[in-house]
């Protein structure tokens, strides 16, 4: 998107690309403004694609339209599945602030009068990807170009993209002379469940003083079990089987080492052995990441042979034909 503020104080928006799509259909595309229904003139009732203008004039309140003003912040959002929940966000200045700058890069701050102090912000660093219940710290750099001293209030906002409104996370008060500049952190400590229903959200951030906006700041929070879950699979399965003493013990004894990577309570884990041409079958569901399962099976003569598998979630390895007296084999 891009913003342009019009002499009225009105604020157009351009649709200059889509990601995976030529257009979007009217009940996937919805404009708030300060996470009211955003009020215009648009038509988007054949869709809205690349090239297309929205007039905003302000927001839905009681069945007025009430005029856009400095506080003001415009959120676009699309149907989750289209491409973006939040596409951009766009803070509206007010007549001395100059002109808005394009949505997803830093706002440029109006000309200091004489004798006027100008904070310039620049966001030196951030995580993009956290895991829910991780803190983000912004690093920034925020510097006086002004002719005067002067102190000003530094904000760290973030969007809901699933309601569009947006919130005042952390803040600091910097006092700075003319030509000075300092090193400031905003710091964001993110909640459990903010990962969303996908396991996976995005949230759009801004650092402002009372002059100027970074904005295009976007970071994205991953649900913690879905980053931090490992395949499960067998690293080893090996078996051991003991010789037949006929007239002593008629049972072979069938030893299976196993070694999981992963945890087996994230899969189905099952390790079953057999003797072929036989209905005399053994097998027992795997509870730990390693240890031996045995069986004691009855076979009808020295020279039957074992099939041994193993099973991870319906997938099978298995290894057939093992003679008795046998040591070492590998199955997986």
């Amino acid at each position: 998107m891009d913003y342009v503020e019009q002499e009225d104080d009105n604020v157009s928006m351009v649709v200059t690309s889509l990601i995976g799509t030529s257009s979007l259909d009217e009940d996937d595309f919805e404009i708030r403004v300060d996470g009211q229904e955003a009020c215009g003139a648009w038509d988007s009732s054949n869709g809205v694609g690349v090239g297309d203008t929205m007039n905003i004039t302000g927001y839905a309140d009681g069945g007025s339209c009430t005029e856009l003003d400095e506080t003001s912040s415009i959120a676009v959002i699309l149907d989750e599945g289209s491409q973006s929940e939040l596409l951009s966000t766009y803070d509206v200045r007010d007549e001395d602030a100059g002109e808005g700058g394009e949505g997803g890069e830093s706002g440029e701050g109006g000309e200091s009068g004489e004798g006027e102090s100008t904070f310039t912000v620049s966001v030196n660093s951030y995580d993009e990807t956290v895991t829910e219940g991780e803190q983000v710290v912004f690093d920034a750099t925020i510097e006086n170009t002004g002719e005067e001293t002067d102190s000003q209030n530094i904000e760290l906002e973030i969007v809901n993209d699933e309601t569009g409104e947006s919130e005042v996370i952390d803040q600091t008060e910097v006092e700075l002379s003319s030509g000075h500049s300092t090193d400031i952190e905003l710091t964001w400590e993110t909640d459990d469940g903010d990962s969303g229903e996908d396991d996976q959200r995005s949230y759009p951030a801004t650092v402002s003083s009372g002059d100027y906006s970074e904005t295009g700041l976007v970071i994205q929070v991953e649900d913690d079990e879905s980053t931090t879950d490992e395949p499960v699979s067998f690293d080893v399965l090996t078996v051991d089987v003991s010789e037949f003493n006929q007239g002593q013990d008629d049972d072979v004894t069938i030893d299976i080492e196993y070694e999981l990577s992963g945890e087996p309570d994230n899969a189905d884990v099952e390790i079953a052995a057999e003797f072929d041409h036989s209905d005399n079958r053994a097998s027992e569901e795997v509870q730990n990441q390693d240890g031996t399962i045995s069986f004691a099976l009855e076979p009808q003569n020295q020279n039957d042979e074992i099939n041994v598998e193993g099973v991870i979630d319906g997938k099978e390895c298995s290894a057939d034909g093992i003679e008795i007296g046998s040591s070492g084999i590998d199955v997986c």
